[in-house]
């Protein structure tokens, strides 16, 4: 009767203990049957050496390919890279729906819109900080989220006439960029829109001393 505790190589031809730190066990598993391979572990890694000095082309693009595997993937992440892979055609199909269907088009993107409109005028701020920045040539840029922290850390507060904001908090820069500013979080902060006006392109010490 043949023992089923040890386990003959194909290769080399050596009986060896049926585990796992002797054989690798195949990823095609059935649910509690364990399917190891058929050649040990050092006879394994010498038959995946001489394959891949035969074809390294071929082992390169295995390599690439398990490394995306392995790499968590959320739904985001997933639904980003079917979106580049067929984005051609999804732009197509998506241009036919909005020319077939102009009202509902404008409705949803009103909805879209209107659905948070704070984050979206936060966003919006946000390009023309970096649309500016780029004509003065300034560099830094900042997330919503490093914006929505910045405010809670001044409570919601002017930065300059320490008032609690009651409309749309202005995201202002100590700096200005025309002189020399970063549009980096570090240099924005919270303002009322009558202070921002009133600041405009002035330096804070130029700006406080008006203040005063």
């Amino acid at each position: 009767m043949e023992d089923s505790s040890v386990k003959r190589c194909t290769r080399c031809g050596d009986t060896k203990p049926k585990t796992a730190e002797h054989f690798t066990v195949s990823r095609y598993t059935p649910i509690g049957l364990p399917v190891f391979v058929g050649m040990c572990k050092p006879c394994r890694a010498l038959d995946m050496a001489a394959k891949r000095a035969a074809n390294p082309a071929q082992h390169k693009v295995y390599a690439q390919r398990s490394e995306v595997n392995r790499k968590p993937e959320n739904d985001t992440a997933r639904w980003k890279r079917r979106y580049w892979r067929h984005r051609d055609s999804l732009r197509a199909k998506h241009a036919e729906w909005r020319k077939a269907n102009p009202e509902k088009d404008r409705e949803y993107s009103q909805r879209k819109y209107y659905r948070d409109l704070t984050a979206t005028r936060a966003r919006y701020r946000r390009y023309n900080h970096e649309r500016r920045a780029r004509l003065h040539a300034a560099g830094g840029t900042y997330t919503t989220a490093e914006w929505e922290a910045k405010l809670m850390s001044y409570n919601g507060r002017c930065h300059w006439c320490t008032q609690l904001i009651t409309g749309t908090p202005h995201a202002d820069h100590l700096i200005p960029l025309a002189r020399g500013g970063s549009n980096s979080i570090g240099n924005i902060v919270p303002s009322c829109s009558q202070c921002n006006r009133s600041k405009n392109a002035k330096m804070p010490w130029e700006f406080a001393g008006r203040l005063l």
